[in-house]
C-alpha cells in the first residue's frame, strides 16, 4: 500500500468514525428529548391536577361564604320581623 493509499484508507476510516460518532451523539439527544418531553408531561398532569384542587378548594370556600352571608341575612331579616312583631303587639 503506498502513502496515497494509506491516506485514503485513513481518510475513510476517519469518516466512518465520525459518522458513527455522530449518530451517537444525534441517538443520545433523540433520548434527552423524549426524556424532557415526559418530564413535561408529567409536570403538566400535576400541574393541572393542582389547580383542579385548588378550583374545587375556592369552590367550597365560596359556599361556605354565600352561605354564612345568607344566614347573616336571614337572622337580620327575623330582627326585623321580631321588632315589626314587637312594635305591632305594644300597640
Amino acid at each position: 500500500m503506498n502513502n496515497s493509499e494509506s491516506a485514503s484508507y485513513k481518510a475513510g476510516e476517519a469518516k466512518g468514525q465520525a459518522q458513527e460518532k455522530g449518530n451517537q451523539l444525534l441517538e443520545k439527544a433523540g433520548n434527552a428529548a423524549q426524556s424532557a418531553k415526559e418530564s413535561l408531561q408529567d409536570v403538566l398532569i400535576f400541574s393541572c391536577i393542582l389547580i383542579y384542587k385548588l378550583v374545587v378548594l375556592l369552590f367550597f370556600i365560596l359556599i361556605k361564604i354565600v352561605l354564612q352571608v345568607g344566614n347573616q341575612a336571614q337572622a337580620k331579616a327575623q330582627g326585623a320581623v321580631d321588632a315589626v312583631r314587637d312594635a305591632v303587639n305594644k300597640n
